[in-house]
């Protein structure tokens, strides 16, 4: 049987292997936030994962509705399945708002021209729109580009066997990582 510091080990390696690998299932993680008691999930891409942090970073444009959400909690959790592993992982933190910061220019300056389009449009995500609608993209809404940092503090770890499932949930306790087994 593993030992919790090789779980713990794993955790990192798996969500460092989602933002290298853009084949990977960790590439993709489930971003649950809470708003006026509804939780809402979406799936995101991991652009950062900083271990020495425990940090994992995404992207996303700031008149979603989700960076009004984490303004309100900034509770956040995320969910992260391999099925060929059947490995879950869940992670609970907080989330940052970065904006409109030399990363953020950093950043912005070397995205793909196809990946800024997301950040230009003249109507924010989730407005209406109808084909006859023209969206043009306004060069000038870079401003729109921000980035969440989310700090996790909490790991909920699941693999599922047929030789017997494995469970495991860490904590941060003064700055580090406690694990325990749990019943799955």
């Amino acid at each position: 049987m593993k030992s919790l510091k090789n779980i713990q080990t794993e955790i990192w390696a798996q969500l460092i292997q989602g933002e290298n690998d853009r084949k990977h299932p960790f590439r993709y993680g489930v971003l649950g936030t809470v708003s006026e008691n509804i939780s809402n999930l979406r799936t995101v891409v991991i652009r950062k994962v900083i271990q020495e942090e425990n940090e994992l970073w995404f992207y996303t444009d700031f008149r979603s509705p989700k960076v009004q959400e984490i303004q309100n909690n900034d509770h956040i959790t995320w969910l992260f399945y391999h099925s060929n592993e059947q490995l879950q992982f869940r992670l609970y933190g907080n989330a940052e708002i970065i904006q409109n910061t030399s990363i953020n220019q950093e950043i912005w300056l070397n995205l793909p021209d196809y990946g800024k389009s997301d950040y230009l449009t003249q109507q924010p995500p989730g407005s209406t729109w109808s084909e006859n609608d023209e969206e043009s993209l306004n060069k000038d809404f870079y401003q729109n580009f921000c980035i969440i940092k989310t700090k996790i503090k909490a790991i909920d770890y699941l693999r599922l066997s047929r030789d017997g499932h494995l469970r495991a949930k860490f904590e941060m306790e003064n700055n580090e990582w406690k694990g325990e087994w749990l019943v799955p």
